[in-house]
């Protein structure tokens, strides 16, 4: 009875080579479950550019960093994940960082692979190159595609991120390699290629022997557009340096940003908005920067709205025992609490407001030529608008009402003594 209770009990479950297979089976099944869970929370981490690891990651750590958080609160609630994490090998959990870069790694090819097979449906595509240094100072290459995706309804210009390149050379010649092999590595034809858009410096504008006159050997129909926004910046980087009282104004903002970014006077700055605005966050200064001048709109911005919180700063480190601050602030006090001062400030504000504007739309995913030539007419007739009589009128108004308000005299301009 014994021996026959046993040949019914595993005659149920199959031969030996039945339960070996369905037990592998199974087996395969966890793993591939554990495998997707993982790279769920790694593809989850990515779109949420959150950092996938911790400072300290050990069994005692509290925060163990986002990924293995997430992995392990999942645990709790996944009996198939937990039952890995706890009594699995120790060499197959598959947290390390070089498998989550591997895995990050195959999902950028599958991203990658997508994107190229709808640029290949398209048939005609745009190519967007620019350098970049990363956080070691290594020089790379970024690829920006452009293309029409039809496979949306309706047809909607997709403009994709390819890849980076590391750049050993930035010669026209070694540039313009690096962009053959590119598209060469993504299968993508360069006779299909339409334009071409870089910044304007001469190694890649050059008409004779710049990367666009080279790449144009191989991809004929490929036009070369220099970047608007890049444009934009360039007419207002030298607009500013070509005329002395912009150019004076700016350099005060500079100094008045090095000052007040230091310990002691950042401190003093936030003790006097919180003071002064109990109910409002407090604000920071801008740096500016040569190369995003229409973004100094948001410096303009954050000075106007705390610029009686500056005067008070500066006076109140006028008067600190630190002398070498006291000397630099008093002689930011008396430049920055003045009518051209306040003038210069709303002027430009209102102005780098208008081009912010424009240079954000530029750099629009979704702009095209025709909508980009419009918005560059607008924003010219509103410039010129803003030279009107009875704009300026209004505008100077308001500047004389500021002053008012800060206790600062209107300049009065004499007359030309007669000779």
């Amino acid at each position: 009875m014994v021996a026959w209770e046993q040949f019914k009990t595993t005659h149920d479950r199959g031969s030996v080579a039945e339960q070996l297979g369905s037990n592998r089976a199974e087996q395969i099944r966890k793993n591939k479950h554990y495998i997707k869970s993982i790279a769920e929370i790694l593809l989850l981490c990515s779109k949420q550019e959150i950092s996938f690891r911790g400072h300290d990651e050990t069994e005692s750590s509290l925060n163990k960093g986002n990924f293995l958080e997430i992995l392990n609160l999942l645990s709790k609630h996944d009996p198939a994940v937990n039952e890995r994490l706890s009594h699995g090998p120790r060499n197959a959990k598959y947290t390390s960082h070089m498998i989550q870069n591997n895995i990050i790694a195959v999902m950028a090819t599958l991203v990658r692979k997508n994107i190229c097979i709808s640029i290949q449906k398209a048939g005609f595509y745009s190519l967007m190159v620019d350098e970049t240094k990363d956080l070691s100072k290594q020089e790379q290459i970024s690829f920006v595609v452009r293309y029409v995706d039809g496979d949306t309804k309706p047809a909607a210009i997709k403009e994709r991120f390819l890849t980076f390149y590391p750049a050993a050379s930035l010669d026209a010649e070694s540039l313009t390699q690096y962009i053959v092999n590119t598209l060469s590595n993504y299968n993508l034809d360069p006779q299909l290629m339409v334009s071409q858009g870089y910044d304007g410096a001469a190694v890649m504008s050059g008409h004779c022997s710049g990367v666009q006159q080279r790449v144009r050997q191989v991809a004929p129909h490929a036009i070369y557009v220099h970047c608007y926004a890049h444009i934009l910046n360039l007419v207002l980087v030298d607009c500013v340096k070509n005329n002395s009282f912009a150019s004076e104004f700016f350099s005060l903002l500079q100094s008045l940003y090095v000052l007040l970014s230091t310990s002691k006077a950042h401190v003093v700055f936030i003790d006097k908005q919180k003071e002064l605005y109990p109910n409002k966050p407090t604000k920071e200064l801008k740096r500016l920067s040569d190369t995003r001048w229409a973004c100094c709109s948001l410096t303009l911005d954050v000075i106007a709205g705390t610029y009686d919180c500056i005067i008070a700063t500066l006076d109140n480190i006028g008067e600190d025992r630190d002398k070498a601050k006291a000397i630099e602030a008093a002689g930011l006090l008396h430049p920055v609490h003045s009518f051209k001062f306040l003038a210069c400030l709303i002027i430009f504000q209102r102005l780098m407001n208008i081009t912010k504007s424009l240079s954000d739309q530029l750099q629009s995913r979704t702009v095209d030529s025709v909508h980009a030539a419009g918005l560059v007419s607008s924003t010219t007739h509103t410039l010129k608008d803003f030279r009107s009589d009875s704009v300026w009128d209004h505008t100077y108004k308001y500047i004389c009402d500021v002053a008012s308000l800060n206790g600062i005299e209107e300049d009065t301009v004499n007359s030309r003594q007669r000779k």
